[in-house]
Parts: C-alpha cells; sequence; structure tokens
C-alpha cells in the first residue's frame, strides 16, 4: 500500500519553479485561455475521446466504481497539494474498466484548476519516439529529457498486451521515472495488471517502487466497459 506523504520539504522546492501551480498570473481572463490551450493541447496528444472525460460523467455502478471515484475526487479536491507535492497515481486493473478516463479527469483538475504543465504519454507511442529518434541520430537523453520536464507525466499504460518490456524499454521507463522521483514531479499511470507482482514483473521493481511512494493507488477491478456495451449491443 501506499504511504501518505512524498516527504517534499514544505519550502524551497517551489522556488525552484518546477511546478506552475505559483506562478501569479498577470491577466486572469490570458491565463484562463492559456489553460484551456494546453487542455486542449493535451487531449489532442490523449485522443479527443478523453477531452471532457470527468469524474462526474464516469458513471459508477458497483461499490468498488463508487469507491474509486470517491478517492479519485478527494485526489482532485486536493489537486494542487497533490501535484506542487509531486504525488504519483497508479491506476491499475483489467482492460476497458476506464482508468484512462479517470486519468484524464485528474489532467483537467490539474490543467483548469491549478495551470499545472501535463504530458500525455501512451506507452507503445513514449517507446517508439525515443527509437525514431535515435534512428534519426538524435539521444536518448534528448527525449527522457521531453519527458521529465512537466508538472504532471501521465502515461497510458506502457506494458504490451503480452510479455513485459524490453531491457531497453525498461531501462528508459526507469529513467524517466526515477528523474521525476528526485525532482519531487507527480507521474500518472494507468496500467493493465492485476496486481503489484506482476506490475514489478512487466515493467521493473525499481519504476514501480518509486511509484508507489506516496501514491494513491486505486484498483480498477470491474468488468470492462467496452464488453458491455457490445453485449448490450448483440442483445439488441
Amino acid at each position: 500500500m501506499c504511504s501518505e506523504s512524498n516527504d517534499k520539504p514544505a519550502a524551497g522546492v517551489l522556488a525552484m519553479g518546477c511546478v506552475t501551480t505559483q506562478k501569479p498570473s498577470r491577466n486572469h481572463s490570458e491565463e484562463t485561455k492559456r489553460r484551456g490551450w494546453h487542455y486542449r493541447e493535451v487531449m489532442e496528444t490523449a485522443g479527443l475521446r478523453y477531452h471532457g472525460c470527468t469524474l462526474r460523467n464516469f458513471v459508477a455502478s458497483n461499490e468498488s466504481q463508487h469507491r474509486v471515484k470517491t478517492e479519485m475526487t478527494e485526489f482532485c479536491r486536493n489537486i494542487q497539494a497533490n501535484v506542487a507535492g509531486g504525488r504519483n497515481l497508479i491506476l491499475f486493473g483489467p482492460t476497458g474498466t476506464g482508468k484512462d478516463h479517470l486519468m484524464a479527469a485528474g489532467i483537467r483538475a490539474a490543467i483548469r484548476d491549478v495551470g499545472a504543465s501535463v504530458k500525455w504519454a501512451n506507452g507503445v507511442e513514449l517507446f517508439a519516439r525515443v527509437r525514431d529518434n535515435m534512428k534519426n541520430g538524435g539521444s536518448e537523453k534528448a527525449v527522457a529529457n521531453e519527458f521529465t520536464e512537466p508538472d504532471v507525466l501521465a502515461i497510458s499504460d506502457p506494458v504490451p498486451p503480452m510479455g513485459g518490456l524490453t531491457n531497453f524499454q525498461m531501462a528508459f521507463l526507469q529513467r524517466i521515472i526515477d528523474a521525476r522521483y528526485r525532482r519531487f514531479l507527480a507521474t500518472w499511470i494507468t496500467i493493465n495488471v492485476a496486481n503489484g507482482r506482476e506490475a514489478e514483473e512487466r515493467i521493473g521493481t525499481p519504476a514501480v517502487d518509486r511509484l508507489r511512494h506516496g501514491c494513491l493507488q486505486l484498483f480498477c477491478n470491474w468488468g470492462s466497459y467496452r464488453k458491455g456495451i457490445q453485449a448490450a449491443a448483440a442483445e439488441d
């Protein structure tokens, strides 16, 4: 289970400029527009399906879903402290349970409520990006830096459908997570695994260990929403 604190110093870190939530806005209207633009930019990367995902439109029809929704609501209610404190978020469980919907709702709160900088990374595309960059003469470090700068890095399912990551992929993911961990920057992740042991097997114990420290960890253990839609359509 996760501890309740990342043990971040109460003062001094924010002054480094890593967290945009503390930067005063000279013009409220301009800041609102900036946040709206940034939210749309992130959602274009995530996929327009996730644009407008909120906790309000996350349908909770059983006890497990209500519990997760309640904990995410509390997480978003304290979004400024969670972003400033670099609190991680792990959403795990079977495919099709709305984990990315919940993460997108958290992103919406982080950007619109406190002006955080956010980057969304699909696991497959993340590794393809570093591979292609290196093929074109670029460096692994350049890509890694891109993912260690934002206040919140949201990673959607970094594991392949079968098996685990390659040694290179595991090392690259570890590099990003460790760099963010040392800088008290929040990493949010959705992962299709049944438990912590499977997560460690598929993305590596060091990465999971750092993600767990001070995190909110939610087990989305219910049936696939997509399969439910397909079943309903078949009955019609």
